[in-house]
């Protein structure tokens, strides 16, 4: 303004004066200098001064709350002679900012130097904050929709873990399934009081009526008085105790009488495992074993009885022969020679007949039986049972491999407890056990049933690679083949 006074036109009409005060747009006018040449009461009422002279009196450059962005408008307007709305931020009389949008235009003296700047600014602080608002809005909105994403995401990832679970869940059940469908025994699910909650009935079974017990109660199934408070003993004592209960019964069903091995495991506080083996044909077989023990006792003593009442009148006769010719008594008493010779056979094998029996009774049934219930509780899983010392070659072998066996059973228990964790590993050797040890245990404990019958034509179709069980096989087929060798032993010594 100093330096070109006379160059700078003014307003000076005062019809133009009184437009250029009352447009409602903020106008002014300012020199290359940072000072305010002019402005009209539109600007002064934007920025809060009281008077144009207050106003005129600040330096330009303080009224920008960011003083560089003047810098860059007048490089842009004394480049292109026009600014359209450029957008900054200036600070009002009170101190508080506002966004404006400035307008304006250059102009130049006769030699080309820049005289004044002359524009208009209008108050968009509104519409910033507005834009300033949308802009959190969609910030916010992104933010949103990246986080539900992410969601989506985890939940697409979830879904398939639970798809994932769900095939394997189907596959253990199947698994299960089928591992339940290869055991014989018929299964229940027995509540603390008495109430038949689930069953387990294998398909070949002759009782599918059985299943008809679910939902019934104990007591209300036919049982015997005594029969009722048996099993509700051993069912209060199970849970009391925690153990493994176990005992034989019999029961009426479809009018023919069928005895049967329960065995009792705790479920939980509430709840029972009933596992009922039928064991009918076993109870026969002892029958018919008992019976013909018995007719063999009976034979015997038929024998002996026999025997005394040969020998007797032999010696009568061969006394008698005193009175006979010497030629004709020779002959009978050759004759009573060969009868008492006879009789002595028999003695002798009557005596052996009677060994051989109490020899097979003591060395191999009884003992064949004692682990015949081994077998059947460690294939339930109950690992403390007590394998007694036998003192036979043959049985004595059997233990120590059942020993074994049931040692190893613990060590993968404690392998199994340290995997709870670890589901995968968990099931492996879940897999393990029932491949390894208790399906060829299951298959041997049929064989010792046939075994402990007298039955000596069972076959062992078991295959493993593990030490123990191959061991407890070999020990089987030496077992049968000694039973084999006594019963040719003993059948050769009925012939005589």
């Amino acid at each position: 303004m100093k330096k070109h006074p006379s160059k700078i036109p003014m307003i000076e009409d005062k019809q133009l004066r009184s437009f250029y005060d009352t447009f409602p747009i903020g106008l002014y006018r300012t020199s290359p200098e940072g000072c305010i040449l002019d402005c009209n009461s539109a600007l002064l009422q934007l920025l809060g001064y009281p008077d144009r002279d207050t106003l005129m009196a600040v330096p330009l450059n303080s009224l920008y709350y960011h003083p560089e962005t003047r810098t860059k408008w007048m490089q842009m307007i004394n480049h292109d002679g026009i600014v359209r709305n450029f957008e900054t931020q200036l600070i009002k009389y009170d101190g508080t900012r506002i966004w404006v949008k400035n307008t304006g235009k250059v102009f130049f003296d006769e030699n080309g130097v820049v005289s004044y700047y002359e524009g208009s600014i209008e108050d968009i602080s509104e519409r910033k904050q507005m834009e300033d608002d949308l802009k959190r809005s969609n910030e916010e909105l992104h933010a949103k929709t990246k986080e539900l994403l992410l969601k989506d995401e985890e939940a697409r990832r979830n879904y398939q873990e639970l798809l994932k679970k769900e095939q394997e869940l189907i596959s253990i059940m199947e698994r299960n399934s089928t591992i339940l469908d290869a055991i014989p025994d018929i299964m229940f699910i027995i509540s603390d009081e008495g109430v038949f909650l689930d069953s387990h009935i294998p398909k070949l079974s002759s009782s599918s009526d059985l299943k008809d017990f679910v939902g019934k109660n104990i007591q209300t199934i036919g049982l015997s008085r005594e029969m009722i408070d048996i099993f509700e003993q051993k069912i209060t004592q199970t849970l009391k105790n925690k153990d493994l209960c176990q005992f034989e019964y019999e029961h009426i069903l479809s009018g023919h009488r069928k005895y049967y091995e329960a065995r009792l495991k705790i479920l939980n506080e509430h709840q029972v495992l009933v596992i009922d083996r039928d064991i009918t044909d076993r109870k026969e077989q002892d029958l018919k074993i008992k019976d013909a023990i018995s007719q063999i006792n009976t034979n015997m003593e038929t024998l002996s009885t026999l025997n005394d009442q040969i020998r007797n009148p032999l010696t009568i006769i061969s006394t008698l022969t005193d009175d006979i010719e010497k030629p004709i008594a020779d002959q009978i008493n050759q004759q009573v020679d060969a009868i008492d010779h006879i009789i002595d056979l028999l003695d002798q094998r009557l005596i052996r007949s009677e060994k051989i029996r109490n020899f097979l009774l003591k060395h191999y049934l009884i003992p064949i039986k004692q682990l015949t219930e081994v077998a059947n509780r460690v294939s339930m899983g109950d690992l403390d049972v007590e394998v007694e010392k036998i003192s036979f070659e043959e049985i004595d072998e059997l233990t120590d491999s059942f020993k074994r066996m049931i040692n190893a059973f613990k060590i993968m228990e404690a392998i199994n407890s340290q995997l709870q964790g670890d589901e995968e590993k968990s099931e492996k050797n879940l897999n393990y056990l029932m491949e390894e040890y208790v399906i060829p245990i299951q298959k041997l404990t049929d064989v010792a049933k046939q075994v402990s019958m007298g039955d000596l034509s069972a076959e062992i179709n078991v295959e493993t690679r593990n030490s123990e069980i191959g061991e407890l096989v070999e020990s089987f087929k030496r077992l049968i083949n000694a039973f084999k060798i006594m019963n040719a032993m003993n059948q050769e010594v009925n012939k005589d």
